[in-house]
């Protein structure tokens, strides 16, 4: 790795970052934790803003009973009770069967951390197969190399490992504007699938979602020598209608230790932006992307706190980076670990 500008021609910036200097600690603990009431306690964020309250909106008419009490305009007081695992009385589980049936895989492992009572109703009705489909399905890049007994607990861990909620949940619901099967758009995404397909690149594989190819999944290993070795990356591409004209969107939808990777899965690669060109093609973008794990630019970058840190501690930069791939791209052989920033 190195600190030259040699890639400073593709790299961009953060948008509306401000250059701060803080301590390791700060920078480990700003990217590990959520802040108080950034986010949502109960869904953490998955529904939307919470405006700085501990529960937002959503979660709070989901999970908070409401009674009326008083008589008259004046007595007309709303009085908000918490649930408790008490309150869950026998004549209230048919109905939360019948709404936990009517949700998805996010909203189910949500409802399932809820309270113990729910949690109870979920696991007796929730099999570890169905837990695996969901895995498969809304990870099928992810293949593991041992058998699961528990496949909640790697449902959680993959949930648990993904910046965005939001990104995760888009990723699934494919929804696109109707495409011309016999376009150049889709005979340029055949040609590009079936290379990938037939001789795909060293540590790389990529995937379409949908019959249209407009969501893709892609895996990037981590390489051999860096501190993202033994990690997969999973990638999120979302292909726009005006494809090869325009480039693809890409997110990562691993949490990643990295001076050109946001936070929120974003990547600083000036050719998926600004210079794009029609001789670019999915692959080569991921290999672009491979090569910045080796190689990032600390000059302009998307975390400009770890592009520091990368510059000026090393082995501090090695040390926090190895430890989030083991924790969040290495789900076959670490266990979810609770990384503790004062150790590092």
């Amino acid at each position: 790795m190195s600190c030259s500008p040699k890639h400073q021609d593709r790299i961009m910036p953060a948008q509306g970052h401000k250059h701060t200097d803080k301590e390791p600690t700060q920078i480990v603990e700003q990217y590990l934790q959520v802040e108080h009431h950034d986010k949502c306690i109960m869904c953490e964020g998955f529904y939307g803003r919470n405006f700085g309250q501990p529960v937002c909106s959503t979660c709070h008419l989901f999970l908070f009973s409401v009674d009326l009490k008083g008589d008259g305009e004046e007595g007309d007081e709303r009085v908000y009770n918490e649930k408790v695992d008490s309150d869950d009385s026998g004549t209230e589980e048919p109905v939360l069967l019948l709404v936990f049936k009517n949700l998805d895989d996010i909203s189910i492992w949500v409802a399932s951390n809820v309270c113990t009572r729910w949690r109870q109703i979920l696991d007796a009705e929730i099999s570890q197969s169905q837990w695996k489909h969901f895995v498969q399905r809304r990870w099928p890049l992810f293949r593991p190399q041992y058998k699961f007994r528990c496949w909640k607990t790697i449902y959680t861990q993959l949930l648990q490992s993904s910046p965005c909620r939001y990104c995760l949940e888009s990723m699934m619901l494919q929804s696109t504007p109707p495409i011309k099967e016999n376009s150049w758009r889709h005979r340029r995404l055949r040609s590009e699938l079936k290379a990938l397909t037939t001789d795909p690149p060293e540590g790389i594989q990529a995937m379409p979602l949908d019959r249209l190819c407009c969501h893709w999944q892609a895996s990037i290993t981590g390489p051999q020598g860096s501190p993202y070795e033994g990690g997969l990356f999973l990638l999120y591409l979302q292909i726009p209608q005006s494809y090869p004209m325009r480039p693809p969107k890409v997110w990562f939808i691993t949490r990643i230790f990295h001076p050109n990777i946001s936070r929120h899965g974003d990547v600083g690669l000036d050719s998926i932006q600004h210079n794009w060109s029609l001789a670019l093609t999915i692959s080569k973008v991921l290999i672009s992307i491979q090569s910045l794990l080796t190689d990032p630019h600390c000059g302009v970058c998307m975390e400009p706190s770890i592009g520091r840190m990368f510059c000026s501690q090393r082995a501090q930069f090695d040390r926090i980076a190895r430890l989030c791939t083991w924790r969040y791209a290495m789900h076959d052989y670490v266990p979810l670990l609770a990384i503790d920033h004062l150790a590092l």
